[in-house]
């Protein structure tokens, strides 16, 4: 007979059957998600380990019989239920960022950086382990944020504090001139030679700062803002006086800001450089007016013959009578120094600068000055550049009378009648 319950029992089963399969399949789903999460939060410790403290040790170095501080982060890795496990037994492993150096890049990253300071210091002033790992932490963040405003503000906040940290300041000045931040960039990489005594930093330092203050003037130059870096120019040059270039950017920030007479002062000095003397003198040409001649009366100058030479009798600051060799092979007029400094005790003469002369005992640099007159017969010379250089040829006379003054004559010299008569150009 048969019996009409079985169906019924058949069904139930089924149905139950089906009913735990598929809570199979959903605990499965469950346990991979999670095992994913702790997988990726896992690996996350991992690169913030690495990014932040590169010089850290490795997760199965720290696992390795080490003890280790419980206020340190604690990550698990969790097995999947009803899987084979082919990996190492799982353990508890630590990472090395504790609550401090959590709160320290949490605090640099949100630019809270009075906080960020306090730790700092506080670890700095105790000696802590920690302080080594903060640092590290603090130079790679920066780096990190080196497209980014915020590594500027980072820096500039700590280098307020630590002026004389060199890889700060180093740091600094790199990140400001990727930003076009030139003069700020200059005077960090001034201050940061100023506070180190090490050599190689000094002349690297050194280097940097020429290379900067030359693109600096010619950004200013093409902007025609060269009056803004007059008090940058001023401080270079006198930290660095021979440092031809720095005179040169001065002279011109002179002139941008209306003083001629300050940037004559400049230009006068480089006159005998190598490098910017050319451009210096063409540029006193234009502001400076050439040697005024003002004739009193005519005629010929007497001559005193000297072997197969003349000596001629001028006067200098109209009190100062001065016996002058005539000399057509001299480019320069000179005077010993002992009368230059005789005109320049009473206001005659002034020191303006150097200038190399061609000798018979070689090429030497020796000083230049500017004499207020000079009278040469019937002609009255003003501000005129003569050499200082002793004349020892046993001739008696005084200095040299070169072409920088014949030339600005049409001049005839008459050997018989021992004379020299000038006709002024002009």
């Amino acid at each position: 007979m048969f019996n009409e319950v079985e169906p019924l029992r058949f069904a139930s089963a089924f149905i139950f059957s089906l009913i735990l399969y598929v809570l199979g399949i959903m605990t499965g789903w469950y346990l991979n998600g999670y095992q994913q999460l702790s997988d990726t939060g896992d690996l996350s410790a991992n690169l913030i380990e690495q990014k932040l403290f590169p010089g850290a040790s490795s997760r199965s170095e720290q696992a390795t019989g080490q003890q280790i501080d419980h206020s340190v982060l604690m990550v698990q890795k969790k097995p999947i239920l009803g899987t084979t496990q082919h990996s190492a037994p799982s353990s508890h492993i630590a990472t090395r960022l504790t609550d401090d150096q959590v709160t320290f890049l949490t605090s640099l990253h949100q630019l809270r950086l009075e906080d960020a300071l306090l730790l700092y210091q506080q670890h700095e002033r105790n000696n802590s382990p920690d302080f080594f790992h903060l640092r590290r932490a603090l130079l790679s963040t920066v780096d990190q944020m080196e497209k980014s405003p915020k590594g500027l503000e980072v820096l500039e906040y700590f280098t307020q504090y630590y002026y004389d940290d060199q890889p700060l300041l180093e740091r600094y000045a790199t990140q400001l001139e990727k930003q076009n931040q030139l003069q700020r960039a200059l005077e960090v990489r001034i201050s940061a030679r100023q506070f180190t005594s090490d050599e190689i930093r000094i002349s690297s330092q050194t280097r940097q700062i020429h290379r900067l203050a030359r693109e600096l003037f010619k950004q200013y130059q093409r902007q025609q803002k060269l009056d803004q870096t007059l008090p940058l120019f001023q401080q270079l040059a006198t930290v660095e006086p021979d440092h031809s270039f720095y005179r040169f950017a001065l002279a011109q920030s002179w002139l941008q800001t209306g003083s001629p007479d300050s940037a004559i002062q400049e230009l006068e000095l480089l006159e005998s450089d190598p490098v910017f003397g050319q451009k210096a003198r063409d540029l006193l040409a234009a502001l400076l007016p050439s040697p005024e001649i003002e004739s009193t009366t005519s005629g010929a100058i007497p001559l005193q013959p000297w072997g197969q030479h003349f000596i001629v009798t001028t006067l200098a600051g109209r009190r100062q009578p001065l016996d002058l060799l005539l000399d057509t092979g001299a480019s320069v007029t000179t005077l010993p120094p002992y009368l230059l400094q005789r005109l320049a005790s009473t206001g005659n003469a002034r020191r303006i600068g150097q200038v190399r002369l061609s000798t018979a005992n070689g090429i030497r640099s020796t000083n230049l000055y500017r004499i207020k007159t000079l009278q040469l017969g019937g002609y009255e010379l003003r501000d005129l550049d003569v050499a200082e250089l002793p004349l020892d040829d046993g001739s008696g006379a005084d200095g040299l009378l070169g072409m920088d003054i014949l030339g600005l004559f049409d001049f005839r010299l008459d050997q018989d009648s021992r004379t020299l008569t000038l006709i002024s150009r002009k």
